[in-house]
């Protein structure tokens, strides 16, 4: 293959790279949470810490509730990206971990993981059922005025968390 060709080649697979990021985009707002999930809802919640949720929201920064489950695919494929997103000083993150046992056994899931971020353990789906969420993981953000701007679901990168968050500034 000559270089012409190589760089065609290239420049077709690049934009067919784009067209596939942006359609996985879309389809992740369409299957995104639709109800209008207050903020508040999670006041009364405690983390696996123990720490009251009510006392993280505080801050008046932009909050991500970040619904996911020890027993998703998807999920443990982003725990990573998510473990470097709770490391993020501008936002308040917040998981909810849905269906994923116990609060020893999600805290032992985690620890041989290698993840320490945020947690609420929503052991019946009752959070999650009143978040409108029914795919796995979801994302819900919130402006620092503590109101829900908009939601999306599926896979995410850190870079796709962080080009979200520019949408909340």
């Amino acid at each position: 293959m000559n270089r012409r060709d190589f760089f065609k080649k290239s420049a077709e697979y690049a934009g067919l790279f784009v067209v596939a990021l942006m359609a996985s985009s879309v389809v992740g707002l369409f299957r995104a949470p639709k109800n209008s999930f207050a903020l508040s809802s999670l006041n009364d919640r405690v983390t696996l810490k123990g720490k009251k949720v009510s006392n993280l929201l505080k801050d008046k920064k932009p909050v991500v509730v970040h619904f996911w489950g020890s027993w998703c695919p998807i999920c443990r494929q982003e725990l990573s990206t998510v473990e470097d997103l709770s490391k993020n000083e501008d936002i308040t993150l917040i998981t909810v971990a849905v269906n994923s046992g116990t609060n020893e056994q999600l805290r032992e899931w985690m620890k041989t993981r290698g993840v320490d971020f945020t947690v609420i353990n929503d052991m019946s789906g009752i959070l999650a059922s009143k978040a409108g969420v029914n795919v796995f993981p979801s994302t819900l953000y919130y402006g620092s005025d503590g109101k829900l701007k908009f939601a999306d679901s599926g896979y995410t990168s850190y870079a796709g968390f962080l080009a979200r968050l520019e949408l909340l500034k």
